[in-house]
């Protein structure tokens, strides 16, 4: 779904592993984490800090994946 939205995807890149609070890290099988590392191009001006026009239409996708990406896990 990124990459049909014209996005690019790495796996473990730039960025390896996830956060995961240490009360769950390694106690508890449910607890599965992921990490999205979204460039701030795709939804703000960076040289102001002024949302782009579309950052409703990226939420709204980038909502819609994660919620796709949750139900393939259960």
């Amino acid at each position: 779904m990124f990459l049909s939205q014209g996005w690019s995807v790495g796996i473990d890149w730039p960025y390896a592993g996830v956060l995961v609070p240490m009360d769950y890290y390694g106690t508890d099988r449910r607890v599965r984490a992921i990490m999205v590392e979204v460039r701030r191009g795709l939804y703000m001006d960076e040289g102001g800090g002024v949302k782009l026009e579309g950052v409703d239409e990226f939420l709204r996708c980038l909502h819609e994946c994660l919620n796709k990406i949750m139900v393939l896990s259960m």
